[in-house]
């Protein structure tokens, strides 16, 4: 008797491995951030196969570990209850992030000028 297995199927998305990112992939296999980059080294996203607004090859740099990195998520909620809770529960949230913020600065060793230090 041979066992199936119960193990779900995969169902989440998965990375878009195209060819133009095969540096990148090969980098994060080594724990190295690789950067696709113009002619002046200045990087770029998304990986691709020539140099935005130029017909030249991409070059790869690793990254130096010292900027910043942003990203976002997009989220669908199909729930109307749930959405406007959340919406709510944001609005909320950013005035007590804000007066939070203020109140920290006014014991921050840097803060801004006022208009007649300046």
């Amino acid at each position: 008797m041979s066992e199936q297995s119960t193990k779900p199927a995969y169902t989440k998305p998965l990375p878009d491995m195209r060819p133009e990112g095969d540096h990148f992939w090969a980098g994060t296999r080594e724990h190295k951030l690789l950067l696709p980059t113009d002619s002046s080294g200045t990087p770029f996203w998304y990986p691709r196969a020539l140099t935005p607004g130029t017909l030249e090859p991409v070059q790869w740099i690793e990254s130096a570990g010292t900027g910043s990195v942003y990203t976002y998520s997009v989220h669908y909620i199909a729930d109307p209850a749930l959405r406007r809770a959340i919406a709510n529960f944001l609005v909320r949230e950013r005035e007590h992030v804000d007066a939070a913020c203020a109140e920290l600065a006014e014991y921050a060793p840097y803060r801004k000028a006022s208009p007649d230090q300046a």
